[in-house]
């Protein structure tokens, strides 16, 4: 069985001021299977958790709105 990826780091080969920073962020959120491009500060699994949650979250909340107003119609 091959390992499954949890996500990844991106190390800059600089500081870079956010606003410059941002239009990376932007270019890798647009990466198909990305569910959020934050900067990690302390524990790298609970971010991914968190992050895993949140989208978990959003996703069922969505299709239930979804369902909810097919029902309507």
């Amino acid at each position: 069985m091959s390992d499954r990826h949890a996500g990844y780091v991106v190390t800059l080969d600089q500081d870079m001021p956010s606003e410059y920073a941002q239009k990376i962020i932007d270019a890798i959120q647009m990466l198909k299977g990305v569910v959020s491009v934050k900067p990690i500060i302390g524990n790298v699994e609970l971010q991914l958790m968190r992050e895993r949650v949140h989208s978990e979250l959003k996703r069922k909340i969505l299709d239930a709105i979804s369902t909810t107003s097919c029902i309507g119609n």
